[in-house]
């Protein structure tokens, strides 16, 4: 029994830092951001309360309104704790675009004239000029 109390402590430890280290900024200000395809993507999305599909279904939702946006059912990457769905570029992709929250499900639309490199680990914590909630 003991050692079972010691097997789930370790594991909530592994969890709460799992969850800590997707939160929360780095020590120099930067957001990490986490790449489809990649074992770090694969744990953030194990964590969040709303999976893949229910955030883009939820986005397609509520942005029926502009019949010419296209979102991959896949998001382009997962900043902190948000699933990222834009329309890519090749070489970089823009930041302005929709996040969806992993955990709540909210909908946000950013501006930004920033972008980010493919495959690049962070952006700079103030990567986004305005931040709009979609209803």
């Amino acid at each position: 029994m003991l050692l079972i109390k010691k097997i789930f402590f370790v594991v909530l430890i592994a969890m709460v830092f799992s969850v800590h280290n997707s939160v929360f900024a780095k020590d120099d200000g930067q957001v990490v951001v986490y790449w489809p395809g990649t074992n770090s993507f694969k744990r953030v999305v194990k964590n969040f309360s709303v999976s893949m599909e229910d955030a883009h279904q939820s986005l397609v939702a509520k942005t029926r309104k502009h019949p010419d946006r296209f979102f991959d059912k896949t998001p382009i990457f997962i900043v902190g704790d948000e699933y990222f769905f834009a329309e890519p570029l090749k070489a970089e992709i823009s930041l302005q675009g929709f996040y969806v929250n992993g955990m709540t499900g909210k909908i946000e639309y950013r501006k930004s004239n920033k972008s980010i490199k493919s495959k690049q680990k962070k952006i700079p914590k103030d990567a986004y000029s305005e931040v709009f909630e979609v209803e």
